[in-house]
C-alpha cells in the first residue's frame, strides 16, 4: 500500500476522513480491489438470476468473468450508472443527514429526526427509521412481512453489507442495490425491488406498483445527483479528508474505517495493533461467539 497505509491509519485511528485522491485515483481503486474487495464477501447476483436447474448467469465483477449456475419476486430491475466513486454511494446510503436537503418530498413522511445510526463493526453499517408513514397511493396496499406488530409497521432499515451490497427493508418491500466499481469516478448499480407474497403481482395493483417504483427511482436519482456533486468536490486540492458530525455521521466514519481496517490487515499489518470497530445496534446484537473476520 506504500504511502496509502499512513493515511489509512489516520482514518482508522484518528477518525480523519479519507483524502480526495482516495476517491479519484485509479491507483487507490486498484489497491481497494486487491486489499478490500478480494478479502471481503462480494455479492455477484441474486437467486432470481438462476430460477431453474441448469440456468446460467454470466457476470463480470472486478474484471473477473464468472458464471453463476443454478437452483421470483422482483418487480423492478435496472442498471442506472453513477458518475461517482463507489464509496460515496455507500456513504450516502448509511446516513440520514442529507434527507431534508436532498429528499424534500420524502422527508415529509420520513423525517431525518426519526432516523438512528446502526454500527455493526465489520459486519454491517447503516441507519434505521422509526416513523415511516407514506401517504402515497401505494401505502398500505401491499402485504407486510409476517410477524410484525403494530409498532413495527412504520419502521425500516438501510444496511450496507461489505463489500458491495446495499439493502433497504421496509415493512412491505425490500430494495437491493449491488454496486460494481467500474472506475474511480464511475459505479454501476444493479437495483431490484421485492414485494411480499404472490398477490403482489396482481394486475389490479399495477398502478400502485408503478407508483412505488417511481418513488424509489426518484429518490435514487436524487441520491445519484448529490453523489456526483460530491465526486466533483473530491477533485479539489483543498479537500484533505474533512471531519464527521458525530450525531449524524458515525456510520459514515465507520464505513471509511472498515475499508481502512480491512486493507491494512490484508497488507499484513498486525491485527493486535489495530483497533476493533465499535458495535452500537440494539436490534441486531452480534453474538460474542462470532469471531470478527480478517
Amino acid at each position: 500500500l506504500g504511502n496509502m497505509a499512513a493515511q489509512l491509519r489516520e482514518t482508522l485511528l484518528d477518525g480523519k476522513g479519507m483524502p480526495g485522491w482516495f476517491f479519484t485515483s485509479n491507483e487507490f481503486l486498484q489497491a481497494e480491489k486487491q486489499y478490500f474487495f478480494r478479502n471481503s464477501w462480494v455479492c455477484i447476483g441474486l437467486e432470481i438470476d438462476v430460477n431453474e436447474p441448469g440456468d446460467v448467469y454470466p457476470v463480470t465483477i472486478l474484471a473477473q468473468p464468472l458464471l453463476v449456475l443454478r437452483g421470483r419476486v422482483p418487480d423492478l430491475g435496472q442498471r442506472p450508472i453513477v458518475n461517482a466513486n463507489w464509496k460515496l454511494v455507500v456513504e450516502n446510503f448509511v446516513e440520514s443527514y442529507h434527507l431534508p436537503w436532498v429528499h424534500a418530498s420524502m422527508n415529509a413522511f420520513n423525517p431525518m429526526g426519526a432516523h438512528y445510526q446502526i454500527l455493526g463493526g465489520r459486519h454491517f453499517i447503516g441507519q434505521g427509521v422509526k416513523a415511516h408513514n407514506p401517504d402515497d397511493i401505494y401505502a398500505g396496499r401491499f402485504k407486510h412481512f409476517p410477524g410484525l406488530n403494530e409498532d413495527e409497521l412504520g419502521t425500516g432499515e438501510s444496511m450496507y453489507v461489505p463489500a458491495n451490497l446495499l439493502l433497504i427493508t421496509m415493512s412491505d418491500f425490500m430494495f437491493a442495490n449491488i454496486l460494481i466499481p467500474e472506475s474511480p469516478d464511475r459505479t454501476a448499480e444493479r437495483i431490484e425491488m421485492f414485494l411480499i407474497g404472490e398477490g403482489a403481482t396482481n394486475p389490479g395493483l399495477q398502478h400502485e406498483r408503478q407508483k412505488l417504483m417511481d418513488m424509489l427511482a426518484r429518490v435514487n436519482n436524487e441520491d445519484i445527483g448529490i453523489c456526483e456533486l460530491a465526486q466533483k468536490g473530491r477533485n479539489s486540492e483543498a479537500f484533505t479528508g474533512g471531519v464527521f458530525a458525530s450525531a449524524q455521521e458515525q456510520s459514515t466514519l465507520q464505513f471509511q474505517q472498515l475499508v481502512a481496517l480491512k486493507m491494512l490487515l490484508a497488507n499484513g499489518e498486525a491485527g493486535e495493533s489495530l483497533p476493533e470497530l465499535p458495535v452500537d445496534d440494539i436490534h441486531h446484537p452480534i453474538p460474542r461467539s462470532v469471531k470478527p473476520q480478517d
